[in-house]
């Protein structure tokens, strides 16, 4: 009997490809058969192999017969439909071809695999008997140590919270490498393979008031007070005007902590040169651990990890440069713009761009907040 719902899915694929020229192009669903719009899949375009985000079902302006396949259907959650209403909304905007604002959204394809694996070690009883030199009791004290004292399963196994790294036991232990792999082909340890990503730290923030820095006055309580309540309230653009030093960024601190408080995202865009030292302190005294950071300093590895973090929501607050606009945001609540007069939040190559302003559309499609802060506001942002 057929199935109905099988019946309904298109066999062809409607999908933006993250190449600088057209938009998009029909494929056969293969194993993206069902895949709902902002769906990641990898597609053959020439003669490369190119990231592509699903639109739909297929246009129809090519014959089936035509079609090449989708080869992957990405394993990683679809794109919000804010995000792929933003693509659109974007590449109508500046007259871009839609696959270079495509292109400029997947722009870390590596994120589409496997990340890379790393061995875990736990703890496991020794059997009645065993005999055991002096440097593999080191390491099953050791692993012993690193878990809360539990009742063993039925293996006799005591469970650990969390695995322990080879490099970690050979530094505690003062044995080789060579030790440890005796014990795992013998079974005395527990190996698990688990992601080598390990995700960023949670903040700390204790629903509203934080280890703030300074003591806010009475008008930067005010100001912060407006802020905090737009979290969580739909689309709202904030001017936050002060001179330079009147505190604009403890100020929207406050917003940035109502936001994680609330489980939400938050998007800190900042010139590069604005990306110092001092502000990184300062956000890390605040909220007790760094923020993700996105910009051209940042290591294709350390990019890799972030894009699949904030997509999957386990990246709390990104501070970046214009790029970081076009990041895939699962659970977007707060967008800031710090130093929003800056020239340098003008992209003036492949889509041209004003950064603020498509802040600004990005939170309207989102339905949150966006803060626009400076001493020196523009014109733009006074009316």
């Amino acid at each position: 009997m057929n199935d109905p719902e099988a019946m309904t899915q298109p066999a062809a694929l409607a999908v933006a490809v993250a190449a600088p020229v057209g938009g998009i192009y029909d494929y056969l669903a293969g194993p993206a058969l069902g895949a709902s719009r902002g769906s990641l899949v990898m597609v053959p375009f020439g003669g490369r192999h190119l990231p592509g985000i699903v639109m739909g079902p297929a246009l129809g302006d090519v014959p089936m017969a035509k079609l090449r396949a989708v080869e992957t259907l990405v394993k990683l959650p679809p794109l919000p439909e804010a995000l792929v209403l933003f693509i659109e909304r974007v590449a109508a905007w500046t007259m871009a071809p839609l696959g270079a604002v495509v292109k400029m959204v997947l722009s870390q394809p590596a994120a589409f695999g496997r990340p890379p694996q790393q061995k875990r070690y736990y703890h496991k009883m020794p059997e009645a008997g065993a005999r055991l030199t002096v440097s593999r009791q080191k390491i099953i004290d050791y692993l012993a140590a690193q878990t809360r004292p539990q009742t063993p399963d039925n293996q006799g196994n005591i469970p650990s919270k969390i695995g322990v790294t080879a490099a970690a036991i050979t530094a505690a232990c003062g044995v080789s490498q060579a030790v440890l792999n005796g014990m795992e082909d013998a079974g005395l340890v527990r190996v698990e393979l688990v992601s080598a990503d390990q995700p960023p730290p949670a903040l700390r923030h204790n629903s509203g008031h934080g280890a703030r820095s300074v003591t806010l006055t009475a008008d930067q309580q005010k100001a912060a007070s407006h802020l905090r309540r737009a979290v969580g309230n739909g689309f709202r653009a904030c001017l936050l005007d002060g001179v330079t030093g009147s505190g604009k960024t403890e100020v929207y601190f406050e917003a940035v902590e109502a936001a994680v408080a609330a489980g939400q995202q938050v998007l800190i865009l900042l010139p590069e040169i604005a990306l110092s030292a001092a502000w990184r302190a300062r956000f890390t005294a605040r909220f007790g651990v760094p923020p993700v950071e996105w910009h051209s300093d940042i290591s294709p590895a350390q990019k890799r990890k972030s894009w699949r973090f904030v997509l999957q929501g386990r990246a709390e607050v990104v501070v970046g440069a214009r790029s970081a606009l076009f990041l895939p945001f699962s659970r977007l609540g707060l967008i800031i713009v710090d130093e929003e007069h800056e020239h340098a939040f003008k992209q003036e190559d492949q889509a041209i761009y004003q950064a603020r302003d498509m802040a600004v559309l990005r939170g309207q499609l989102d339905q949150v907040p966006v803060v626009l802060a400076s001493a020196t506001p523009s014109l733009e942002s006074w009316v």
